[in-house]
């Protein structure tokens, strides 16, 4: 028996954001902030989103990429290190502290089973491409943990149990969000001229990943399993 392929587009991503910038400058203190507030809905979003070859909008939800609150702080400050001692201004002048804060909220969970309960013939391989089959979900409180150093799951796997035979699934494929961001990065650099035509920089760094909701720094979760009770 052959197979027979057929593509369409059918799917109609839509998004929308508000973005705004501020830069202020005085004197040694520059100062560049920006904002964008988003929001994305798509069918699928990659590859291994497949959609429902039945009912293509059982898939439509924020795409695995949407981010709602996105701000990115970037600044500098000239240190007056050149005021210290006259005769050491070759050493002292030309010193800066610089970094780049960003703080964001987190990207979609994404739920499905990799199952094909559904019989309609999906055959994931789990690497490039999911089942269109999602578990099924019982409404409740989905309890988010905010704090996952605890040791308890992100959200109540209680509600996600596996798809009935013959059914696709009941759960949305992404309606709530995983942990956000909150990440700064700083410089401490210098140029300064010696005597010589030569010249050296010196420069010190440290960056400082943290987070606000995930138990290690810059975890995204993306993916709930029935199998797997655990957001993977």
């Amino acid at each position: 028996m052959a197979t027979t392929t057929t593509r369409a587009v059918s799917a109609i991503p839509r998004f929308h954001a508000l973005e705004a910038s501020l830069r202020h400058t005085a004197g040694p203190l520059s100062v560049t902030l920006s904002y964008t507030y988003s929001k994305s809905m798509d069918e699928t979003s990659v590859l291994s989103d497949v959609v429902n070859p039945f009912n293509y909008k059982l898939g439509r939800a924020p795409s695995q990429f949407d981010l709602t609150h996105n701000f990115v702080a970037t600044y500098r400050y000239d240190l007056p290190l050149d005021r210290i001692s006259q005769h050491a201004r070759a050493l002292t002048r030309g010193w800066a502290i610089s970094g780049i804060t960003r703080i964001s909220t987190g990207f979609p969970v994404w739920s499905h089973s990799d199952t094909d309960n559904s019989l309609e013939g999906s055959e994931p391989n789990g690497v490039n491409n999911y089942s269109v089959d999602r578990p099924d979900f019982t409404p409740g409180p989905l309890m988010i943990n905010h704090h996952p150093q605890n040791g308890l799951p992100f959200f109540n796997t209680s509600l996600f149990s596996a798809n009935q035979l013959g059914e696709p699934g009941t759960s949305p494929k992404r309606f709530f969000y995983g942990p956000g961001e909150f990440n700064f990065d700083l410089l401490c650099s210098g140029t300064s001229k010696s005597p010589s035509p030569k010249h050296f920089s010196s420069a010190w760094k440290r960056s400082i990943p943290s987070t606000i909701l995930s138990s290690s720094a810059r975890r995204q979760y993306r993916a709930i399993s029935p199998a797997r009770p655990l957001v993977t």
